[in-house]
């Protein structure tokens, strides 16, 4: 994360696959999420990763361990695939689908 944020400062998105179904994620632009996207909120601080679900009915994105103060509503991003090609047409031509099982 931190190369990332080198390199684009916070102008970048995080790609949560939700299911092996084909266009089901949430697109995350970090700008908006760095906020729980932390070191502290780190589920493995060895390995460097978070964990979390997202609860079905309400679309929040709940971080581990504790889940206090680290839930975030991520509704408005279900399949903003737009967000990782901002300036490609839309609908997007079939060429510039994401295919999350590649």
């Amino acid at each position: 994360m931190d190369k990332y944020i080198r390199k684009f400062g916070d102008d970048f998105c995080l790609v949560l696959n939700r299911s092996k179904v084909r266009n089901d994620a949430y697109i995350l632009p970090f700008k908006e999420f760095k906020d729980i996207f932390t070191v502290a909120n780190l589920s493995d601080k060895k390995s460097r990763i978070w964990a979390g679900h997202i609860i079905p009915n309400s679309e929040e994105l709940r971080l581990t361990p504790t889940y206090q103060g680290h839930e975030k509503f991520v509704g408005n991003y279900h399949n903003k695939f737009q967000l990782l090609l901002p300036n490609a047409p839309q609908p997007l031509p079939k060429e510039l689908t994401i295919d999350p099982l590649i």
